[in-house]
């Protein structure tokens, strides 16, 4: 029988509870999928973002309809924009998939419902940037960017997100490029455009690299900080779509150059699941002896077997060494995850593989996450099988 903790309950009733929770999420994300509300990608659920309800109505129906007085639409609907208000209940949304206030900035909403909002109002235009990838899918850095809508006539408005935020309540109008492919990504607005992804792709990267919007990162050695955002967005971006790197360098035409373009993809990888897997793989791109590379999300098994439940997957890895790495996100430091990545972690041992395990502390102290990076691949050097002989070019 489990032990209590002090809460008065058994391990085996936190675990009962944590697989109910589970069973829950997975009902509720079945039940958005089937409604068109996550968008199609390659990468986990985390990695994807769920459009939101309630969606934003015109004041003047929600009046009409009786559902609400101005008295009630004041106290329980935010205005969005001329005319437009939005609910303000909350959906029984699983907390992973929310967006918060703070993630919103100044702009107060998320960015698919200011889009949609503002969209209601000019119904002809095509929605780009920022508000375009958060259609897509892209649950990071949406949220504090401005709604641009792109339509025949002249540009108006500030694009830099600080200034945007101003005033909240207006989008910002560019002009649509003639050709520019669209696509209907919402149910709850069937008529409404979106550019394409390859092409929100190059509008987000080239609105990261002129300044217009970014986001806090930290230092990465040989790296400008734009270029360190553009790489997250590149990973993440290519999590919640089903874009290659191609896809990518043809919808940049026009908005980044080939030789930025190239160096962004090259440093780019198809297979991080979190922005913090991406800057780990930035700070260890040049660890590994010449002739070795990382490989993300490499299955290993850890059992002689082959039963393939029993495996672990690094988020980067060199099988040739036999050394990983693992970035423990909040999923991992669960407590009923503890108990099975320890079981996990003696089975690895004993196939002599080198490891070394980063949560979010270890990833912000670089030189000691880099000191215990290093040390692990000289371990993983001096048992290799053959020996690695120095290079005598070097």
């Amino acid at each position: 029988m489990g032990t209590g903790t002090g809460t008065g309950k058994t391990t085996e009733q936190r675990r009962r509870e944590f697989r109910e929770e589970k069973r829950r999420r997975r009902l509720w994300l079945a039940t958005a999928r089937r409604a068109g509300r996550i968008p199609d990608g390659r990468g986990l659920e985390h990695s994807i973002r769920v459009l939101p309800r309630p969606v934003p109505e015109r004041r003047a129906e929600v009046l009409a309809s009786g559902r609400a007085t101005q008295t009630t639409v004041r106290q329980r609907f935010r205005d969005l924009t001329r005319g437009v208000v939005v609910d303000l209940a909350t959906e029984d949304m699983p907390e992973e998939f929310r967006v918060l206030p703070d993630d919103c900035g100044g702009f107060g909403m998320d960015i698919v419902t200011r889009a949609r909002a503002h969209w209601m109002l000019s119904v002809g235009s095509v929605i780009g940037f920022w508000a375009a990838v958060a259609f897509h899918g892209l649950p990071f850095w949406c949220d504090d960017a401005p709604v641009v809508l792109l339509r025949d006539g002249s540009p108006r408005g500030d694009a830099r997100s600080w200034v945007a935020a101003t005033t909240p309540r207006v989008p910002v109008f560019r002009r649509y490029r003639t050709g520019t492919p669209v696509v209907r990504p919402d149910p709850e607005f069937p008529d409404l455009r979106v550019v394409s992804a390859d092409v929100a792709a190059a509008q987000c990267l080239h609105s990261i690299l002129k300044g217009s919007h970014g986001w806090d990162v930290p230092p990465v050695p040989g790296l400008t900080d734009r270029e360190v955002r553009s790489i997250q967005f590149i990973d993440a971006f290519y999590q919640c779509t089903w874009l290659t790197a191609e896809n990518i360098r043809r919808g940049s035409r026009n908005y980044v150059d080939r030789r930025t373009i190239d160096k962004l993809l090259a440093l780019s990888d198809i297979g991080a699941q979190s922005p913090r897997e991406t800057l780990l793989r930035l700070y260890t791109r040049d660890v590994l002896p010449e002739g070795f590379s990382w490989t993300s999300q490499v299955t290993v098994q850890l059992d002689p077997k082959g039963r393939p439940w029993k495996h672990l997957v690094a988020d980067l890895a060199c099988e040739e060494l036999k050394i990983a790495l693992f970035y423990d996100g909040a999923y991992h430091r669960a407590e009923e995850r503890r108990g099975i990545d320890f079981e996990q972690v003696h089975r690895l041992q004993a196939l002599r593989w080198e490891f070394v395990r980063i949560d979010a502390r270890l990833l912000s102290d670089v030189p000691q996450m880099m000191e215990d990076v290093d040390e692990a691949v000289g371990r993983a050097i001096d048992r290799a099988d053959p020996p690695l002989l120095p290079n005598p070019d070097i």
